[in-house]
């Protein structure tokens, strides 16, 4: 999904600090700067701590969204909003956030969707996917593994499990639902699923190939480049490799 220009960085901003500080910039028409303040509680994992509060942030990111000219994810925040305990009107919410580029404030809306619906897999996939994109594969590998009835049955949910096992370091798990994976690739009705399995297959078969060469570990920074993007790092920064 492309990034739609929403513009966001990492915060971490308590809610109400954050509730202050945007509706201060929306009184000033400053719509931009009101997001900025907003997304440093919203972005994963939230700074929302009681049920209540998503009511309250949800219409004022609807607020925001309105005043930044996007009255369609406004719509959607509003509605969630009024039912922010309903699952249906969360996940709405959640595919129109990543749709946009805003996978952080979508993986703690889609984390809200699960908690509230545990074990759908639609659910399960965006929220693997905007986990995923905020670099968090050990969150991905938690939710997933929590339905194993759904990641056995689930051709997608299953690939996720293992590619984000190899993001964890675990070639283990990734070995263990290889042959699953090529087998209902094979008999599925998907073309995506092929190209899926084959990627399983490649990530393990250039694991092997470097074994005896490369540690990785935690520090193989060249190793690891290697075996998931099959790209070779001719040089590495002597700065910050820990």
């Amino acid at each position: 999904r492309p990034s739609t220009g929403w513009g966001t960085r990492p915060l971490t901003t308590p809610f109400a600090d954050a509730r202050t500080k945007a509706e201060e910039a929306l009184g000033k028409g400053d719509a931009k700067g009101a997001f900025t303040h907003l997304h440093g509680a919203l972005a994963w994992p939230g700074t929302l701590e009681a049920p209540e509060q998503w009511e309250e942030a949800l219409d004022l990111f609807a607020r925001i969204s309105d005043g930044m000219g996007d009255t369609t994810l406004g719509s959607h925040l509003r509605d969630a909003s009024r039912t922010y305990n309903d699952p249906n009107a969360l996940y709405d919410l959640g595919y129109e956030l990543l749709e946009r580029g805003l996978t952080g404030i979508g993986a703690t809306v889609l984390s809200r969707t699960n908690a509230l619906a545990p074990g759908r897999p639609k659910v399960l996939g965006e929220l693997a996917f905007a986990l995923g994109d905020v670099g968090q594969s050990g969150e991905v590998v938690r939710v997933l593994r929590a339905v194993p009835e759904m990641t056995e049955r689930d051709f997608v949910l299953s690939y996720l499990l293992a590619f984000h096992s190899v993001m964890t370091r675990d070639l283990e798990e990734a070995a263990r639902r290889l042959p699953r994976l090529l087998a209902d690739a094979q008999n599925g009705k998907s073309t995506e699923f092929p190209p899926m399995a084959k990627t399983i297959e490649g990530i393990l078969a250039r694991a092997d190939a470097v074994r005896h060469a490369t540690p990785l570990d935690d520090d193989d920074l060249r190793g690891w480049q290697f075996v998931v993007n099959g790209h070779f790092l001719l040089h590495v920064s002597p700065h910050g490799e820990e």
